[in-house]
């Protein structure tokens, strides 16, 4: 699993190391902390009170707190986004903008800054197209380029009209950065089978860590009523309306009763307020909540008996180890990090049919010893494979392995 997972244990040497400068400029030999740059489209600064991607913003902050950081973002953040370990600078973008303007813009800003100090590397967030032009600016500049794949540039999904690949255009950019960067870290096996094999010497797998300190964990014992928990960013490729259509099922067949709380926002939330509405039983037993802030999440995933995630793709799936930690026994499809957990033993249930679903869960409840088993033993798998600080030695460990490598 630690092989499988990318945590690789690292060296005494590369974790002595960590926090502390990696270079020596001048005569005297005077120590300076690694410049790396950080460049992605958004998801820094903007979003839902200005958290951006929780996972994303908080990795830059922690990295900050090593390197001297500097984050390139395309898109503008809020007004009052002000970052306290790094430095941020954007192009000004704004959503369904010119994508090509901002990244000339951000090429010029960070044409500036590697001029006034040069960096040591850059690491670029998403394959598309923060990844096509940061790719560009690396070759520009003769910077080593280390690429994070993040969603969907390795698929595409026609019925949820999801997926990178499903035009030539992006598909050939793609190509072009995974050709440029010395080191492609996907977030799951289960994502990296799905890049094409003449890549996979590149490839190091490597999932988000979760602060097990921020969801803590909570050991439930069963009673009623039932709390199950959804939350997702509510679009067609989360098949919420799954998660919906198993409850109704659930609740019908066994009289057992329960309830269902929704945390997210997106085009799918429509429909599934008219199917809620529709069903008197449902009207009564689910709860949408919008789209809470990140601080807020870990009391829902504390009280969920179950968390249920139907989703047709994922690259990894972070609130799956979110709910893990917490002590909700994960449902899930086969996706993500869920399919690299397949074969560990009672991390979560894969999502069947509804009939096969009830008769597990039921099954569950005759057997509470068994349930307050699968919590801990997915708390344990998060905190040895999915936390962050062991995340943040892992990269940094990667970091150090490309420069090296260039140097030589």
């Amino acid at each position: 699993m630690v092989q499988l997972l990318g945590f690789e244990a690292a060296s005494s040497d590369a974790l002595g190391s960590l926090g502390r400068p990696l270079h020596h400029y001048g005569t005297k030999k005077k120590a300076v902390r690694m410049r790396i740059a950080l460049m992605l489209y958004g998801g820094i600064g903007g979003g839902f009170m200005a958290e951006g991607v929780p996972v994303v913003q908080q990795y830059a902050h922690r990295l900050g707190k090593h390197c001297a950081l500097t984050v390139f973002s395309m898109l503008r953040p809020a007004q009052a986004f002000a970052p306290s370990t790094y430095s941020f600078l954007h192009a000004g973008g704004h959503v369904g903008g010119s994508v090509k303007w901002s990244a000339l813009r951000l090429a010029y800003r960070f044409a500036q800054e590697h001029r006034r100090q040069p960096f040591d590397l850059l690491h670029v967030l998403w394959g598309y197209p923060a990844g096509f032009w940061g790719a560009w600016i690396a070759r520009l500049f003769s910077l080593p380029f280390v690429l994070t794949l993040q969603g969907g540039e390795v698929v595409y999904l026609p019925e949820y009209r999801y997926g990178a690949l499903g035009k030539k255009r992006v598909a050939t950019r793609l190509q072009y950065a995974y050709k440029q960067a010395k080191r492609i870290i996907c977030l799951s096996c289960y994502q990296k089978n799905k890049l094409p094999a003449q890549w996979h010497h590149k490839v190091q797998v490597l999932p988000w860590g979760v602060d097990i300190r921020h969801f803590a964990f909570k050991e439930k014992n069963i009673e009623y009523p039932l709390r199950f928990l959804h939350v997702a960013n509510l679009q067609p490729l989360k098949r919420s309306i799954e998660a919906l259509q198993f409850f109704e099922y659930f609740i019908r067949q066994t009289q057992i009763p329960a309830r269902l709380d929704i945390v997210g926002d997106g085009s799918a939330v429509p429909s599934l307020w008219k199917y809620v509405q529709n069903e008197p039983l449902l009207s009564r037993s689910v709860h949408f909540w919008g789209h809470l802030s990140h601080k807020k999440l870990p009391a829902f995933y504390q009280e969920a008996h179950f968390f249920l995630h139907p989703s047709a793709y994922e690259a990894q799936g972070v609130v799956l180890a979110e709910a893990m930690a917490s002590g909700a026994v994960v449902v899930s499809s086969v996706v993500g990090m869920a399919a690299d957990l397949l074969n560990e033993h009672a991390t979560f249930i894969p999502w069947v049919t509804h009939e096969a679903l009830t008769q597990t869960i039921l099954h569950m409840l005759n057997k509470p010893r068994l349930y307050v088993a699968m919590q801990q033993e997915a708390r344990r798998q998060i905190e040895l494979h999915f936390d962050q600080g062991k995340h943040m030695e892992s990269m940094l460990k990667i970091y150090e392995q490309v420069l090296k490598n260039t140097s030589q």
